[in-house]
């Protein structure tokens, strides 16, 4: 059985920095040198990479079985249903089927509730008034629930995400609301990726 060595490596400084810099010098020079390059820093606490979001609406997607296909195949790891009701008159678009329908794809299902948009908020969109509902959803968001909107974000990192709902056109959706809000609130650089 071969066992692991342990080298006890005791280098002089001169040794190191003619290693790195191909001179010896002191501890004082090596800093001095080291100040003058440009190392590339860690990203500052605002700035994030840029992140996928995959955003979904299942309206025109009538079996359920083969929209969790759809969804998987664009290579999303995490559903995230932003309905404030996670129910439907449609056949397996409720929570529970819907859930077991992506696991079975092997996409993680997460409802989200406080992401919903309040039935009076959306009732605004279903009458026309788009704008209207969108700014109240807005105020909705970054009001009472800024917190699910913050609590989304380590969401989004972990997995390869999409956002959920009913509606096909995002711009008839609060979900694009919800995008918006990533970006300017919260300073997120976003690729969005519409995944029908």
């Amino acid at each position: 059985m071969a066992t692991a060595t342990v080298r006890n490596d005791t280098r002089s400084v001169a040794e190191l920095t003619r290693a790195v810099f191909g001179e010896a010098l002191s501890i004082d020079q090596a800093l001095e040198r080291l100040e003058l390059v440009d190392l590339p820093t860690s990203a500052s606490p605002t700035a994030t990479p840029e992140l996928w979001v995959g955003s979904i609406g299942y309206e025109l997607h009538k079996d359920y079985l083969a929209f969790a296909r759809h969804v998987q195949a664009a290579g999303v790891e995490r559903l995230i249903d932003v309905r404030e009701l996670p129910i439907s008159r449609r056949r397996g678009y409720a929570k529970s089927a819907l859930g077991q329908a992506m696991a079975d794809v092997g996409v993680e299902y997460v409802h989200i509730r406080a992401l919903g948009n309040p039935k009076a908020y959306r009732d605004l969109y279903k009458s026309g008034r788009v704008d209207e509902g969108r700014r109240r959803y807005e105020e909705h968001l970054l009001g009472e629930q800024r917190g699910a909107l913050e609590d989304l974000v380590p969401l989004l990192r972990e997995k390869r995400s999409a956002l959920m709902c009913v509606e096909h056109d995002p711009a008839t959706c609060h979900r694009t609301v919800i995008v918006e809000a990533l970006r300017r609130e919260l300073g997120l650089e976003l690729d969005v990726a519409e995944i029908g």
